[in-house]
């Protein structure tokens, strides 16, 4: 994932320094120094355009979690989010397992800890 952000420009989904910031807000919350739902605005506003960005640019963190699943491929699909899974593309599976890229497939074994992961639609 930290790789797709950075591929992606979204620093403050990986970086600490948002996520410090916030947490101080927090801590000025629980002493009484500020508003929650002023604190809750500022961190929901903040990760709003990087989520919007996120989303615009799905293909490329598709792409970078697709690269630790070595036999899978990737059908001819740009950056930018323009045919990912959620804007209804799929993946070439080369695992033989007969799976074409569809919702419940096998996705392979995870190379750290052998657990399964299997496709599921984007909502």
């Amino acid at each position: 994932l930290v790789g797709g952000y950075r591929a992606m420009g979204l620093q403050n989904l990986w970086l600490p320094d948002l996520r410090s910031k916030i947490e101080a807000n927090i801590d000025a919350v629980a002493r009484g120094t500020r508003n929650k739902a002023e604190v809750l605005a500022e961190a929901v506003a903040a990760f709003e355009g990087d989520f919007r960005e996120a989303l615009r640019q799905a293909g490329t963190l598709e792409g970078e979690v697709a690269s630790f699943f070595g036999y899978l491929g990737r059908r001819g699909r740009g950056g930018g989010g323009d045919g990912g899974a959620a804007a209804g593309g799929g993946w070439d599976d080369d695992g033989g397992d007969g799976g074409d890229g569809r919702a419940g497939d096998d996705a392979g074994g995870c190379p750290l800890c052998g657990g399964g992961a299997v496709l599921q639609e984007a909502e």
